[in-house]
């Protein structure tokens, strides 16, 4: 069976103020294209803490995903998921929950 890469695609806030990935998807992240600067994350950190937010709001790095492709979560330890295109996946028939859709107008 061959391995595909992960990244990281949606990321809650840790206790002691740092993001970590909580959503993976399949393939290679472009994020080192975009300039975001450092300061952003720690204001959106401190935001986040003061208004009690943590486990209500999470930071999501959007994705052009393909026409036509269906994916399916997974859970990964008690804190994660990983969304794999479903042709990959067998043997969960009717035990599926949709999580998300996209559409484009």
């Amino acid at each position: 069976m061959a391995t595909k890469k992960l990244y990281g695609h949606v990321f809650c806030l840790r206790d002691d103020g740092t993001f970590f990935p909580n959503e993976f998807l399949e393939g290679e992240s472009n994020i080192r294209d975009a300039v975001v600067d450092p300061a952003f994350f720690k204001e959106l950190a401190s935001f986040i803490n003061i208004n009690c937010l943590a486990n209500l709001l999470a930071l999501e790095y959007l994705v052009r995903f393909e026409d036509g492709v269906k994916s399916m979560e997974l859970m990964v330890g008690e804190d994660s998921t990983v969304a794999v295109d479903e042709k990959d996946v067998v043997g969960f028939g009717q035990h599926r929950l949709t999580t998300g859709w996209h559409f484009q107008v």
